[in-house]
């Protein structure tokens, strides 16, 4: 049985994009339950084809964490607003405008749903992962934190569950480049620069060990929680680059194969600015996801998060 794959959609909006959700938005659509949206997203599957409805009812029962879809507010102040997306969510609703679902729920929606106005987001989230994305309140803003993250002056921290024990010491360091799949407008893979490839670095920390708790059959197989800082931004580098040292991330149908997790289990837990753009201060927050708590059993922790200061090192001899 498949689980309920990413909703197709337009690629994230590239920075200084306006979100395109306030046209379609309704009542019903700020009212509903996260309950209730996801079951219109099963029901958007069924039509679609992924699911039976003996296989939507199956799925539901066996891993009812599909079900939970909640917005958070980390930080706000006059000139930006960040929020923690839930999985399966998109950023807008892309260049149709449409919805692919009467109750789906973008993070355009849910910032409009504030009442703060015309919002820019300030960098880019695939619609499957979920965790901090960073708005900004005027174009000014939004013009001088997309600037620190061109320059590679913004600080993001991923935390991954993939299958199999990581054994890679405390620290690793993954230098491999990665370019687009001839002929396939959505997959990458690691692609030597001469054969085009773009440089991509990731830096990891394995965090603990354990076994997966998710109802089905990879319940009991051997797992890690990683901690990933990527270095460059490439699209799906920290995908394919835990699948390029054995570990793919448990729920990525593209590259682990696995259409058996509900859900992709990669999430943007940490996001540092310094200086913040207009007040010069600094951001430094983090957002906690219970999914990876409940879906790792056994777990014995190899390296504590907090060490020092939780950022990890950069390439070796650097």
């Amino acid at each position: 049985m498949r689980a309920a794959p990413a909703l197709a959609a337009a690629p994230a909006p590239a920075a200084l994009a306006t979100p395109r959700s306030l046209g379609t938005m309704s009542a019903a659509i700020l009212d509903a339950s996260g309950d209730a949206r996801r079951r219109a997203q099963l029901d958007y599957l069924v039509s679609c084809g992924v699911f039976t409805p003996a296989d939507q009812a199956e799925f539901v029962r066996r891993q009812p964490q599909f079900l939970r879809l909640e917005f958070g507010v980390p930080y706000e102040d006059a000139s930006f607003v960040l929020i923690s997306k839930p999985f399966d969510v998109r950023l807008d609703l892309g260049t149709s405008g449409e919805r692919n679902f009467a109750l789906e729920i973008t993070a355009a929606d849910f910032l409009a749903a504030r009442g703060l106005g015309t919002l820019r987001f300030c960098h880019q989230l695939d619609a499957a992962t979920s965790g901090l994305l960073l708005a900004a309140k005027s174009r000014k803003a939004a013009s001088a934190a997309c600037g620190l993250f061109e320059r590679r002056q913004a600080r993001k921290q991923y935390l991954a569950l993939v299958f199999g024990h990581v054994r890679t010491g405390a620290h690793a360091w993954i230098d491999a480049p990665i370019g687009a799949v001839r002929g396939d407008a959505f997959l990458q893979q690691p692609l030597p620069t001469a054969d085009g490839g773009k440089p991509a670095q990731t830096a990891l920390r394995v965090l603990r060990h354990g076994r997966l708790a998710l109802h089905g059959p990879h319940e009991g197989r051997d797992a890690s929680l990683l901690l990933l800082e990527p270095r460059t931004g490439r699209r799906h580098q920290l995908r394919v680059h835990c699948q390029l040292i054995g570990h793919p991330i448990v729920g990525d149908l593209s590259y682990a194969g696995d259409g058996e997790s509900y859900r992709l289990f990669l999430h943007a837990h940490r996001l540092r600015l310094e200086p913040m753009p207009v007040d010069g201060g600094m951001l430094d927050a983090t957002a906690a996801c219970a999914d990876f708590d409940d879906a790792l059993a056994d777990a014995v922790d190899v390296e504590p998060l907090a060490a020092e200061g939780g950022w990890l090192p950069g390439a070796p001899g650097v």
